[in-house]
């Protein structure tokens, strides 16, 4: 059975995790990409840089390898929603021809 107590710590970890948040978008860092994103720079034609995050399925012998972007950052502002179909084709295919680790 939970206790008063539980739910107060659960409340300070809430605090703790939006202070972190709200220090990391004042210092204008993106924040982590999630488990299996990769990460992409792209030079993006107006001159900005592009922190992407993407999903990547490598395929298999008779299916190509296909990225999909999830988000796109410029500083710690996530941009992906406001770029046009054409350039997240591009920033799609540019990662798959990124060299990998």
């Amino acid at each position: 059975m939970r206790t008063i107590e539980d739910f107060e710590a659960l409340e300070d970890m809430v605090r703790e995790l939006r202070e972190e948040l709200d220090e990391c978008l004042m210092a204008d860092m993106t924040p982590a990409p999630g488990v299996g994103e990769y990460v992409f720079e792209f030079d993006h034609p107006n001159g900005d840089t592009l922190t992407c995050y993407l999903d990547i399925d490598w395929g298999e012998e008779t299916e190509p390898a296909r990225a999909t972007l999830v988000n796109a950052y410029l500083g710690a502002v996530d941009v992906q929603g406001l770029l046009p179909i054409p350039i997240i084709d591009q920033i799609e295919a540019e990662a798959l021809e990124h060299s990998w680790p």
